[in-house]
């Protein structure tokens, strides 16, 4: 059972996402959330997501609700707040461009066009 947590990686960085952290009682192995990467192309928050909703099914197949007298116990929560976290990293996900992340130049033409394009909006340096 693989687990490492380096938060410089791409593997910690969806651990510090999804909160599995720990080398006691981690939830995934690092082949797990490599896979998990692989597949979203290397978008973490996508990753992170997966690795939530695949979390958030096994967490289903167990869920339960438990009641004696005034005590109760809901273990539906967990795969529920599982899937909303996963919506939000997936929402996340969707609203960041991979285009915006940034501007190359290459070519003359290509400075040129940044410089328009930092002029359009208005920015400075």
């Amino acid at each position: 059972m693989a687990f490492t947590f380096d938060p410089t990686t791409n593997l910690g960085k969806v651990r510090f996402l999804i909160g599995d952290m720990t080398d006691s009682g981690h939830v995934f192995e690092d082949a797990t959330i490599n896979a998990a990467i692989s597949f979203t192309s290397s978008d973490l928050y996508a990753a992170a997501a997966l690795c939530l909703y695949s979390l958030s099914a096994s967490k289903a197949l167990l869920a339960k609700r438990k009641a004696a007298g005034k005590y109760s116990e809901d273990l539906t929560a967990i795969a529920k707040e599982c899937r909303e976290t996963a919506k939000a990293y997936e929402e996340k996900s969707r609203s960041i461009p991979s285009e915006a992340q940034a501007e190359q130049f290459l070519t003359d033409f290509n400075y040129n066009q940044i410089l328009q394009n930092k002029a359009l909006r208005d920015e400075s340096d």
